[in-house]
């Protein structure tokens, strides 16, 4: 291990000055030399499957999820240019692709990459339970549940009230909107649904007892995974569903690699189907349905049988190249700003009392589509918003933080196999980073903040006994 990490480090000193010496353009040799430390680490990745709960064998783990949509986001186009079956050099959404500075791309992707690992692969010390340790018994872990469940709804009716039933079935315009409480209240909605799924499941799995309860979570949950599919919000459906469908894999039934990669494809084909049918004039499931089959045809740059990488993927990849171009040549680093607005976002309305009006680049995301004049937003990436703060530094110190915190929920996971608040904590996190190579450092400290906090004040009000008792059932 101590080897490894010398390796990593030497690593990342290496790859920072490759990164400062690389002409400018798509050179192949450098191109493979980042591609080969990705399939490195992906093969070492695949070797050992994550064992939680009575010898199930679980491919659900937080650094394969990170690295599958590392890939497509910062690799694979890269890759499939490499064997000429896809041109970075044009892009159908943008009209400069930045195509210069793909070596900077790939590689400050390559940094980032081994400074998460680096954080990821520290060996933390697994604990087994000891006699001191205490569960929830089963009334206490129904008023968790109702609480959630109350919460999540409380949150639902508040987001219909403020429009947010128009805001996914309307036109497409994105997740974000100008309205900061809708925006905000979205957020927290998508955190307590995801919370609620995998506190459903895993709440089934310890006890073995169905309540009316239950199937009201199933229905919520159900109502607000429908809405994120139609509304086109696809990577809050897919947290949603790995919430959901993580559990069952982990703590009931092992999954093979093969029918993991069979379900991969297949999200991937909903994904890009997803990306088309939110384009239509009515959008249901019989608008996903017609577009997946062929039977709808819209005026739209995106195609479902066009190669992965080029799609709406292609965009993230272009704005992490197109941040070299900008900072420092054009702008000096932020140095921590879109953090600190990110950060506040934690608190509703925080943001109003440290931005401007007049301050048009409140994000990452927002300052990379307005020096590009687009009519749409461009999103960010997780490399992207981090070298825009501190340049290289900011790569590996986000990235190794993120491997850190990833670790320190896997070993709670494995440390505490009859937790079901490190399980529903664990599954939630994997789900945040599934996806967050398209998000935000910030995005994940606020979902996982907000996880913290949901476990943290049901501790608090249970020691000052104001919560109702439940009658006690055997587990």
């Amino acid at each position: 291990m101590k080897l490894r990490k010398f390796f990593e480090i030497i690593g990342i000193l290496l790859f920072s000055l490759f990164f400062l010496l690389a002409p400018l353009g798509a050179d192949k040799l450098i191109l493979w030399i980042c591609l080969i430390v990705f399939y490195f680490y992906f093969y070492q990745c695949l070797k050992k499957p994550l064992i939680v709960f009575s010898g199930v064998k679980s491919w659900f783990k937080i650094d394969l999820f990170f690295l599958l949509f590392y890939y497509l986001l910062f690799y694979l186009p890269y890759q499939t240019y490499i064997f000429g079956s896809n041109s970075i050099l044009e892009n159908s959404w943008i009209s400069n692709s930045y195509f210069e500075y793909s070596n900077k791309a790939i590689i400050a992707s390559t940094i980032g990459l081994i400074s998460f690992f680096l954080g990821f692969n520290s060996k933390d010390k697994i604990v087994n339970q000891n006699r001191n340790y205490r569960d929830y018994s089963f009334s206490e872990h129904k008023k968790l549940y109702l609480i959630i469940l109350f919460m999540t709804l409380f949150l639902f009716c508040v987001f219909y009230f403020l429009g947010g039933s128009k805001m996914l079935i309307g036109s497409y315009l994105g997740t974000r909107t100008k309205n900061a409480a809708l925006d905000g209240v979205y957020t927290l909605l998508s955190v307590f649904t995801s919370i609620l799924a995998a506190y459903s499941i895993i709440f089934y799995i310890k006890f073995k007892k169905l309540s009316f309860w239950f199937f009201i979570s199933a229905f919520i949950i159900f109502i607000y995974g429908y809405l994120t599919l139609v509304g086109g919000d696809r990577n809050t459906f897919f947290i949603l569903a790995l919430s959901a469908i993580g559990p069952f894999y982990t703590y009931v039934r092992s999954i093979s690699k093969r029918t993991l990669f069979i379900y991969i494809a297949l999200a991937l084909s909903l994904y890009q189907v997803i990306e088309v049918a939110r384009m239509a004039d009515v959008r249901n499931i019989k608008s996903i349905i017609d577009v997946a089959t062929g039977d709808l045809n819209l005026r739209t740059t995106s195609k479902i049988d066009a190669n992965v990488d080029s799609g709406s993927f292609s965009i993230t990849n272009l704005v992490t190249r197109a941040v070299f171009h900008y900072v420092p040549n054009q702008h000096d680093f932020f140095y921590g700003k879109f953090k600190i607005i990110g950060f506040a976002g934690f608190i509703p309305y925080a943001r109003g009392f440290i931005t401007s009006s007049n301050d048009e680049d409140l994000s990452s995301s927002r300052y990379i589509t307005r020096v590009n004049n687009s009519g749409f937003g461009l999103g960010s990436s997780i490399i992207m918003d981090s070298y825009i703060e501190y340049g290289l530094f900011g790569i590996f110190f986000f990235l190794f933080l993120l491997g850190r915190i990833g670790k320190f929920f896997e070993v709670k996971v494995i440390s505490n196999p009859t937790s079901l608040k490190w399980g529903v904590l664990y599954f939630v996190v994997l789900s945040i980073f599934a996806e967050i190579p398209r998000y935000t450092f910030d995005f994940v400290v606020k979902s996982i903040g907000w996880s913290l906090l949901v476990f943290f004040i049901f501790d608090l009000l249970h020691k000052k006994n104001v919560l109702i008792d439940f009658k006690e059932e055997p587990k």
